[in-house]
């Protein structure tokens, strides 16, 4: 056994052996960082976002119009949190901080208008420690962990009522309708592919797309010969676009009276409006990850020729594309050097009203579509098979609803796994799930009590015959908003108590990560497949701490280094390795959807001075398993041998020693010891346990550098610089005027 440790300083007089193989690990992050950004993006980027949904307010006579100027939002909180979070724990009150903003009424028949600020909410406010104070009592808000907005394919489903296969397609809004393509893949007949809107009966995808404006011919000219395609337009009797629309409308609007208008703004209202149908900007992210020409054409072999506008030769037929040759394609129709395809037959009228509702002009731009026609393997070049045609999208778009060019690229592909060509999505995989975290879960909140708000304003501006005497004030009613918050705090399954019982279990309950709640699984009809530990965990979801019982699975913990990027996806970090030089220089924050063909090294490899890679072979992580591979073949290295972790389970010394259900069961048996009345350090520790104890609430921190004059019990007294006029002691928390 090898005995060689380094001597680590924890402070003054307190250094342990350290007997970590590691070379160089990352510095153990501020464990409620994610908490506190969240919270913040709420109050600076949350709050403005959900007033441009909402704003303007317009009277249903279009005379009075209230909207709300841009940078007047101003949020005052107490002054001293110290006393104002005491005052409320010992009076039982909520810490909460108010919200004013500027509104400006204008009347349109005499140009007549009103600035003013108001009042508009007041609202729980974040603690330092990531809490919040609910009528005296310590709560947090559990992040939630639930299916990301975009697309998912997937193949051979199986249904648990009939017992089917399916293979299906679903688009995923964060607001508005869910969509399913689907078409079964059991039993003796070719099945018809079918199209659903929520949880509305089955209405057959040709008739969606003739209310497009399709033909049977553009159909199979972009579709191509499928049998389930070709016995689809067969069984298909409906032709015009108006039987298909009303078709449509029957099972969607089967309590509405079917008018014309109705009729011309059935599809618009559903995918294209903004206010009830909104991809966010994870949903359309993922869209242009899925949808890309890249994805779609690599390892394929070209099936025509590939023309300029000039009508010169630049990839020539039978050409095989590679990564690198689908980046060049993609960009040669992004130059517009390759020349795009107009979506032929497409009803105008639709992406007329799409226009209108959205009031975005470089919505003509998506009529076109890149197109390229593909053998998937090279048996059907040899054999000079039918081709398959790639639709894809452009990979820059930034509208948060549904474009046309999305929807054909989503049915092109759905028939191109039929042909062997793309991939079959995990729902499992952390590539497809992202994290609603305290700040866009309050943002729901805000929005609901924004709608109300709009909706009582109208009615009371449609109740007075004389709007001028109307004030800003007298028509916004901020009771909404007030009790919108209330419920959610009281009452919502994500907002929990504190653990309290230790540093630990506090740290643990504000990292806490759970798919139940509104808009996640329930924990009677959740399977095995969704409760299980996926690859894409490692480094992102901690594979041994969740409760047993019930919720095993369901309720997870976040890993020590994990972050939440800007689309809410979880990231961890690795160091770069290149021709095994592992540059500690720069540390690389990656999704799981980054992590694909890339190979991972443990963080316990042996490394030389000059930060060389020792070993020639290595066991890699690499694609969901592990292989054996040459040293120079590594593209990153752990960070730490903490990484895949959560805090308790980190707490653990010789984790891997130790059986998986028992190491479960000492992470969560941790948060409930009892505090010793004299504090001993541990005699083997991890070292994760300092900072535990350095970003937990639980201790005091000076905001400002001083000298500790007295301690004891009860009081703790720290000196700031002669300028000050007082000693900051602490009582409970309570500053103390110097006598």
């Amino acid at each position: 056994m090898n005995h060689i440790y380094k001597l680590k300083s924890y402070g003054i007089g307190t250094d342990r052996r350290f007997y970590g193989v590691a070379n160089k690990t990352l510095e153990t992050p501020d464990f409620l960082d994610p908490v506190r950004e969240s919270f913040d993006w709420f109050l600076h980027v949350g709050i403005p976002e959900a007033f441009d949904r909402i704003f303007p307010i317009v009277s249903a006579n279009g005379k009075l119009e209230i909207s709300f100027r841009r940078g007047s939002l101003r949020v005052e909180k107490p002054e001293n949190e110290y006393l104002a979070i005491r005052e409320a724990k010992i009076k039982g009150k909520t810490y909460s901080a108010r919200v004013y903003v500027t509104l400006v009424k204008v009347h349109s028949e005499d140009g007549e208008m009103e600035e003013q600020e108001i009042l508009l909410a007041e609202f729980p406010f974040m603690t330092q420690g990531g809490t919040f104070i609910i009528n005296g009592f310590e709560k947090v808000v559990v992040s939630q962990l639930i299916r990301s907005p975009g697309v998912c394919f997937r193949e051979n489903v199986r249904n648990q009522q009939a017992d089917d296969l399916f293979n299906k397609v679903e688009i995923i809004p964060q607001l508005g309708s869910w969509m399913e393509i689907f078409h079964k893949v059991t039993g003796n007949q070719v099945d018809t592919v079918k199209f659903r809107i929520d949880k509305h009966k089955n209405i057959p995808l040709l008739s969606f797309l003739r209310a497009i404006g399709f033909t049977n011919e553009t159909v199979r000219k972009y579709f191509g010969n499928s049998p389930e395609l070709l016995e689809s337009i067969r069984r298909h009797k409906l032709e015009s676009l108006e039987e298909n629309l009303e078709l449509i409308y029957r099972i969607v609007r089967k309590d509405d009276r079917i008018t014309e208008e109705g009729l011309k703004n059935l599809i618009p209202s559903i995918i294209f409006n903004e206010r009830r149908y909104n991809l966010a900007s994870t949903g359309r992210f993922m869209l242009n990850a899925k949808l890309n020409l890249v994805e779609r054409i690599s390892q394929t072999y070209l099936a025509e020729d590939l023309v300029s506008k000039k009508n010169k030769i630049l990839f020539k037929k039978g050409t095989y594309i590679t990564r690198q040759l689908a980046l060049e394609i993609q960009e040669k129709f992004n130059n517009e050097e390759i020349p795009l395809s107009e979506i032929e037959g497409v009803d105008s009228t639709i992406y007329a009203r799409q226009l209108e509702i959205t009031r975005n002009e470089n919505l003509w731009k998506r009529f076109y579509v890149a197109i390229v026609k593909v053998w998937p393997n090279k048996k059907s070049m040899l054999q000079e098979s039918e081709p398959v045609n790639v639709i894809a999208t452009d990979p820059n778009l930034n509208e948060k609803t549904l474009v046309l060019s999305d929807i054909i690229a989503i049915v092109s592909y759905y028939f191109n796994l039929l042909s062997n060509l793309g991939k079959s999505d995990d729902p499992d995989s952390l590539v497809n799930k992202r994290i609603v975290s305290v700040g866009e879960l309050l943002q729901n909140q805000f929005l609901i009590a924004l709608t109300k708000i709009e909706k009582n304003s109208k009615e009371k501006i449609s109740t007075k015959s004389d709007l001028s005497q109307l004030t800003v004030k007298s028509i916004i009613n901020n009771k909404p908003i007030y009790n919108q918050f209330k419920n959610f705090f009281n009452s919502s399954k994500l907002s929990q108590f504190m653990d309290q019982i230790n540093p630990l279990g506090e740290m643990a309950s504000k990292r806490k990560v759970t798919s139940l709640g509104p808009g996640g699984l329930n924990r009677d009809t959740a399977q095995f497949e969704v409760r299980d530990v996926h690859t894409t965990h490692y480094g992102r979801i901690c594979p041994v701490e969740t409760p047993e019982g019930q919720n095993i699975g369901l309720i997870l913990n976040f890993s020590v280094f994990s972050r939440i990027n800007q689309y809410g996806f979880i990231i961890t970090p690795y160091y770069q390795v290149k021709n095994r030089i592992v540059d500690y220089s720069k540390v690389h924050w990656l999704a799981a959807s980054e992590e694909f063909d890339k190979s991972f090294a443990q963080s316990g490899v042996e490394i030389d001075q000059n930060n060389r890679i020792i070993p020639d072979k290595l066991t890699v992580r690499k694609n969901q398993t592990y292989l054996v591979l040459d040293a120079e073949q590594v593209n990153y290295i752990d960070v730490s041998s903490m990484q895949m972790t959560s805090i308790s389970a980190s707490a653990i010394p010789f984790l891997e020693n130790n059986d998986a259900n028992r190491a479960l069961m000492g992470s969560n048996m941790q948060r409930q010891a009892v505090p010793l009345i004299k504090s001993e350090a541990p005699l083997v520790a991890t070292g994760i346990e300092e900072a535990v104890a350095r970003f937990s609430a639980t201790n005091l921190r000076a905001s400002i550098s001083g000298k500790v004059t007295y301690v004891d019990a009860k009081k703790s007294s720290l000196m700031m610089a002669k300028s000050r006029r007082f000693i900051t002691s602490v009582i409970l928390k309570n500053p103390i005027k110097k006598p």
